[in-house]
């Protein structure tokens, strides 16, 4: 019984130990867990950030292009204008 009882604690030991080490490498794996979803958030932020400049340009090319259309039918216009005048 005796023998029995001795190899009982021995792998109680054994087990706590390990018990130890497992918890110890759970937290380790918390860390780099919290630290990757730290990460990750910093660049799904980034990217939202790229995506709202990129709307913001793709807004501003449309203004831009409107303008420029709208220069163009005014420059016709004024042509057709001056030569309408002077064909007359």
């Amino acid at each position: 019984m005796n023998v029995e009882v001795d190899h009982l604690r021995k792998d109680l030991k054994e087990a706590t130990a390990n018990f130890g080490k497992e918890c110890q490498e759970v937290e380790k794996l918390k860390q780099v867990s919290s630290t990757y979803r730290k990460e990750l958030n910093a660049e799904i932020k980034a990217r939202d950030n790229v995506q709202q400049d990129l709307r913001a340009s793709r807004t501003a090319q449309t203004l831009m292009i409107d303008r420029v259309d709208e220069m163009e039918k005014r420059n016709r216009a004024l042509k057709t204008c001056v030569a309408d005048t002077f064909n007359h």
